[in-house]
């Protein structure tokens, strides 16, 4: 199975959910696992957030890591509790709303994608369409 196929099928967002409940299970910090697989703590974040997926050589790793086979990190999700299911939900929404904008984007030109880029920032000095900050 190699990471193209993992993505093709939807599976990024399975190994995602797995991958942190085998995370907060293990209760190692992300840098300690970083460190075992000799990639960076962003990148165990990007693998979490579904934004990325390992090559097959880091599943395996992260297999022994935990004691698990690699189905339990990518053939199913294992939910554990509501919060999780939740979680799983709008990390899925999330990256399909993105990729929705990303494909619009990629269907203008030069100029387009610059007045694009322009309003999205206009839209950003808006107070009415910023997120609040935690305090």
């Amino acid at each position: 199975m190699t990471k193209a196929f993992i993505e093709d099928n939807n599976y990024i967002y399975v190994f995602a959910q797995n991958l942190k409940h085998y995370i907060d299970e293990s209760g190692m910090t992300r840098k300690e696992i970083a460190d075992y697989l000799g990639v960076s703590p962003s990148t165990i974040t990007s693998w979490t957030k579904a934004e990325t997926a390992p090559r097959m050589n880091k599943v395996d790793k992260l297999c022994t890591l935990f004691n698990i086979s690699r189905s339990q990190l990518l053939d199913r999700i294992e939910i554990h509790d509501w919060e999780q299911l939740l979680d799983c939900f709008q990390s899925y929404y999330h990256i399909q709303n993105r990729n929705n904008i990303l494909e619009h984007y990629e269907q203008l030109n030069e100029d387009g994608k610059k007045e694009a880029t322009k309003r999205v920032e206009e839209l950003t000095y808006i107070p009415k369409y910023t997120k609040k900050e935690d305090k």
